[in-house]
């Protein structure tokens, strides 16, 4: 390619400013969906961890009142059963979120 056709094929100053400009500006955007996502996700997360400690001090309690080792083998497998239970639909809540935040974080910003 001759020199002439190179230098016409490449933007001029206005050109490559403006589209400095939109690039900024989507990865801007781009930023904020991203950390807005992140703080529902941190949000979520402080909020089951808050729940889990309540039922572990509540079964601290339920223990402490056991009269027999039948009694306190019930309490701590109801204890773990719940736990189970409780993060694995944990685990399907921040799934959800993460996949939430991907989509929208591969949509095209508004303008």
């Amino acid at each position: 390619m001759p020199k002439d056709e190179a230098r016409s094929a490449m933007p001029d100053a206005a050109q490559a400013a403006e589209l400095g400009k939109q690039q900024l500006a989507a990865l801007t955007d781009l930023q904020g969906r991203m950390m807005k996502a992140a703080m529902t996700f941190n949000e979520e997360l402080l909020a089951f961890t808050r729940r889990r400690l309540d039922r572990d001090m509540e079964t601290g309690q339920r223990l402490g009142k056991c009269k027999d080792p039948a009694e306190a083998f019930q309490v701590m497998s109801d204890f773990y059963r719940e736990a189970l239970d409780n993060y694995t639909e944990e685990a399907k809540q921040l799934m959800a979120l993460g996949q939430k935040a991907m989509t929208e974080a591969m949509e095209t910003p508004k303008s």
